[in-house]
């Protein structure tokens, strides 16, 4: 499973920052932080120039979620930074923050 975020802009970016977690019951799994993979073995933050925008792919470990109960769920949250140019010498910052459950 994989979940994807799409940001899709004209501005050119300067600087992009992206948190994300992935939670359930006790346990909260950082698996961006600063824009990085934490574990790169469980996920890759790739950059679709055609798209202009950051999809994210997470596999999460068995050892630490439930897919068993037919009532689990996931809480996927973070947040988005984002410095870029608009024009002539105009620069931007916009921030975001998310919440899937």
């Amino acid at each position: 499973r994989h979940w994807c975020l799409l940001i899709n802009t004209h501005s050119v970016f300067k600087n992009f920052y992206l948190t994300q977690v992935i939670a359930q019951g006790d346990v909260d799994l950082g698996i961006i932080n600063n824009d990085a993979a934490t574990y790169p073995s469980l996920t890759s933050r790739t950059f679709v120039e055609a798209h202009n925008g950051v999809v994210v792919r997470t596999r999460l470990p068995t050892s630490m979620f439930d897919y068993e109960d037919v009532c689990a769920s996931f809480k996927i949250y973070g947040g988005v930074a984002i410095k870029a140019k608009i024009g002539a010498g105009i620069d931007t910052s916009e921030e975001a923050s998310f919440e899937l459950n």
